[in-house]
């Protein structure tokens, strides 16, 4: 029989095993001394008996200086001088408080600097000693990462909290992130009950939701940073308008994560513009019963012919009814004339009717020649009895331009009226009107007189309101006429001379692609 059969099991060889042991341990160190965390371990009276790199490199020690101290000197006071008492009555109960979980605790280095660290520790045991494994993270850079997010995350909140602005933060589908207490205050709803909730259920109208939803379906990137208007329903049933600027958080791809609004009630400031526009037309109109106050003596005598030749016709109808010759030619002449008379004096009480009447401001496109020729029949008696020659150059190539008529006629009348008013002790009296383009985008109408003129001083100072150069005025008519003209996107100025007259200038916007 084989002779291993014969003597029992082949004893290991001890020089082998003793190999396989320095093996083993090197790999053991190997993994140990490469781990990027701190490993410690200590004894049950908490002398350190492994040290590795990773703690070297954290704690500034090498591992020969720390063998065998007790691990309190890799503490700060006062955890140092408890440390030996907690381990202690932990040998003694075996309760249980650190061991297996988790925690952050405060070390300190060579250098006695003291700093964060996560550590886990468990409990392992040689032969009938007992030994702790500390696995330790140094968390100074994540705390302060955590601490500039906080303060980040506290100064956001304080921006949100005290702004004035309402500034609400809503998902990719309209659903309400953020809502800061502006947004309360003028809501009367608190943030806890809109979260999470579409804005538009809550604060549109129902009239504007659709066109809203519609907005966000096809919401991206590009789409951003935009403005708008729109009307917030407040808890107890009131309506806000707000004007909104959105801007849009995208992630890495591009796509829309969050969008940012800030809005700012204008309601009072809306309420404001629209009850200065009121104001404005108030002045506007009673501008216009000034200008026809002072125009009355030759309206006056424009609607006296046309009266008087009624009553003489009239009478002439009325002696050939008494004569028996009602039939005869010159009745039906007499009647004719009549009829045509009495249709002049309606055109110009019509006319007169409809430039001093108080109107709603509505812009029709116009064509420029066609208004220059009514407003000169309209102040034919004024030019006429003042013997003023009227010369008029106009550009048949004009296109239109959408305006208020009545507003802009104002205008026309009110630099006309101006321009006669000057001559008026002149001998040389001729009024000049020019209408042309500038450019392709704006015509300009010109009125010039033959007066004595202006400084350069009066040439600005003459549009402020009450400030006016006749004994009778008012001081209001170009200061109107000059925020008429801005209302509808031009401007009204002044040129002048001495001696030479005054020249006005105003500028109107030109329908583009539109001929007369």
């Amino acid at each position: 029989m084989p002779e291993n059969l014969n003597n029992g099991p082949e004893k290991p060889d001890p020089s082998q095993i003793e190999h396989q042991l320095r093996q083993s341990e090197a790999r053991t160190e190997a993994i140990v001394n490469t781990a990027v965390d701190g490993i410690i371990t200590i004894d049950s009276t908490g002398r350190i008996e492994l040290f590795n790199r990773a703690a070297e490199s954290i704690f500034g020690y090498s591992a020969e200086a720390v063998q065998g101290e007790n691990i309190c000197m890799l503490m700060p006071t006062p955890d140092a001088e408890a440390h030996d008492n907690h381990l202690a009555r932990y040998m003694q109960t075996g309760e249980r408080r650190i061991i297996g979980i988790g925690r952050e605790v405060l070390g300190q280095r060579k250098d006695g600097s003291v700093f964060p660290l996560e550590l886990s520790i468990s409990e392992f045991q040689v032969g009938e000693q007992r030994f702790f494994a500390g696995v330790l993270r140094e968390i100074t850079e994540r705390r302060r990462m955590e601490a500039a997010l906080r303060d980040e995350r506290n100064f956001v909140s304080a921006i949100l909290a005290t702004s004035s602005a309402l500034l609400m933060v809503l998902d990719r589908q309209g659903r309400i992130v953020r809502f800061n207490s502006a947004c309360e205050n003028i809501t009367g709803y608190r943030f806890a009950e809109v979260e999470g909730q579409y804005f538009w259920n809550i604060f549109l109208p129902t009239e504007e939701i659709e066109p809203v939803k519609a907005v966000y379906s096809e919401v991206n990137v590009d789409y951003f940073p935009n403005q708008f208007e729109s009307h917030w329903l407040t808890k107890s049933g009131s309506r806000r308008l707000i004007a909104w600027h959105n801007t849009a958080l995208s992630n890495d791809a591009g796509g829309v994560v969050n969008i940012i609004s800030t809005g700012i009630d204008i309601t009072a400031r809306r309420r404001a513009e629209e009850q200065s526009k009121q104001h404005q037309a108030e002045l506007a109109h009673m501008d216009r019963l000034s200008l026809m106050g002072e125009m009355a003596a030759g309206l006056a005598h424009e609607i006296n012919q046309p009266l008087t030749a009624l009553y003489a016709y009239a009478k002439a109808c009325l002696r050939m009814l008494h004569d028996g010759t009602e039939k005869s030619e010159k009745f039906a002449h007499a009647l004719e004339q009549i009829a045509k008379t009495a249709a002049q004096a309606g055109l110009i009480i019509r006319q007169l009717r409809k430039f001093v009447r108080k109107q709603e401001g509505s812009k029709i496109k116009v064509d420029l020649n066609e208004l220059i020729d009514e407003v000169i029949q309209f102040s034919e008696a004024q030019t006429r009895g003042r013997n003023v020659a009227l010369q008029v150059e106009i550009d048949h190539r004009l296109p239109r331009v959408t305006i208020d008529k009545v507003q802009i006629e104002q205008v026309m009348l009110n630099l006309m009226h101006n321009g006669i008013d000057a001559m008026a002790n002149q001998e040389k009296r001729v009024l000049t009107i020019s209408v042309g383009l500038t450019g392709t985008s704006e015509v300009q109408i010109t009125v010039r007189d033959t007066g004595p003129g202006l400084d350069a001083d009066q040439t600005e100072r003459i549009f402020d309101a009450f400030y006016t150069t006749k004994p009778e005025g008012m001081g209001m008519g170009l200061a109107i006429s000059r925020s008429i003209i801005e209302a509808h996107g031009g401007r009204l100025w002044a040129t002048a001379e001495l001696d030479q007259g005054a020249t006005f200038h105003f500028t109107l916007p030109a329908d583009s692609g539109n001929s007369p």
